[in-house]
């Protein structure tokens, strides 16, 4: 052991204490403090990271539910509007395709084939075509989401007699389950109807609407 030695380091300890300046007790509260926050906010990081988890999984059941329910809806309806094509058009074949895969985001195209036609797109047919190819998707829709309500909008005015007549059957075959609202100036469906509404101008400016119901005519 060494005297000098000693004394050297306890002035070399004492020099590095006098440095350091007055301690701080209150150091230890506010680490504590510090601490404690630190915890908190590590338990609510980690609730985040398991309600991420969660939320993850839960949206990719809810995608996975989405494409099951449209795929079974699409083809329900791709049915229908089949059976209804070929009723509107008295035969043919047409079918319905989706341009991306089974995504419920993906677009859909309409290929028809009339009777004694080739197979195309419902954009090449002619006027009267297309009306009664889209009214077989639509009343197709009705098969599946069937609604109180209709209203359709002079949608026979490209039609011929003989389609006119496919369409008045069509329109009964789903009247007693929606109630249908025609804007028309066809007289084979005004002659279908059950009541007519029509709007006269008696005085220059004012319109006065007249009915008439033809089951008690």
């Amino acid at each position: 052991f060494s005297p000098d030695d000693a004394r050297q380091k306890i002035e070399s300890l004492e020099g590095r204490i006098e440095k350091m300046g007055q301690i701080n007790f209150a150091s230890l509260d506010a680490f504590e403090n510090v601490q404690a926050r630190w915890d908190d906010l590590h338990r609510q990081y980690e609730d985040i990271v398991q309600a991420s988890a969660r939320l993850k999984e839960v949206i990719a059941n809810i995608e996975k539910q989405s494409v099951k329910a449209f795929t079974e809806t699409f083809e329900q309806v791709r049915h229908h509007f089949q059976e209804l094509f070929a009723a509107m058009f008295g035969g043919g074949k047409a079918d319905l395709v989706l341009l991306d895969g089974n995504s419920p985001d993906s677009g859909v195209e309409i290929l028809a084939c009339p009777p004694f036609k080739r197979l195309k797109s419902m954009s090449l047919l002619s006027e009267g075509e297309k009306t009664l190819c889209a009214l077989s998707f639509i009343f197709a829709l009705f098969k599946v989401r069937p609604s109180p309500f209709c209203i359709l909008d002079e949608v026979d005015a490209p039609l011929d007699d003989a389609n006119v007549v496919r369409f008045n059957r069509l329109i009964r075959t789903f009247a007693g389950d929606s109630q249908f609202i025609i804007v028309t100036h066809n007289r084979h469906t005004m002659e279908m109807s059950d009541i007519l509404y029509g709007v006269t101008f008696d005085e220059p400016g004012i319109s006065k609407v007249v009915s008439m119901s033809l089951q008690e005519a």
